[in-house]
């Protein structure tokens, strides 16, 4: 299980990008934002890690930069990490069903015109 993003550099919006404060996630965790603030790219992250996957973060890397793809996640099984070319710890089983099921994981993007029954559009 996820317990924490504790940093993300250089893939998508996140050019370095590290969490500060108490900003461990619960059972049920929501990421909600604007479109355009990285949800996806979480979403990218934890099902190239499901899937030990490389090219799906390379394929998100940050235009521009010529630093590669840095990731740091704190699993209950301990760290996991992307050190810009593969990931350096055995993919963690919770993961896989959790990054694959959206009944476990939900990301909502905003937007400015409500539905007729008053939920935003995705």
């Amino acid at each position: 299980m996820l317990r924490k993003i504790v940093a993300i550099k250089n893939v998508g919006r996140f050019r370095n990008s590290a969490s500060g404060g108490d900003t461990s996630l619960a059972r049920h965790t929501v990421i909600h934002g604007a479109n355009g603030y990285g949800k996806t790219t979480i979403c990218t992250i934890l099902r190239a890690l499901a899937k030990a996957d490389a090219d799906l973060v390379l394929g998100r890397a940050t235009l521009g930069v010529t630093e590669l793809p840095d990731i740091h996640l704190l699993m209950e099984s301990g760290n996991a990490r992307f050190d810009g070319r593969a990931w350096t710890q055995a993919i963690p089983t919770s993961l896989s069903s959790t990054a694959s099921s959206s009944a476990r994981m939900f990301i909502r993007a905003t937007s400015s015109t409500p539905t007729r029954n008053g939920a935003f559009t995705v």
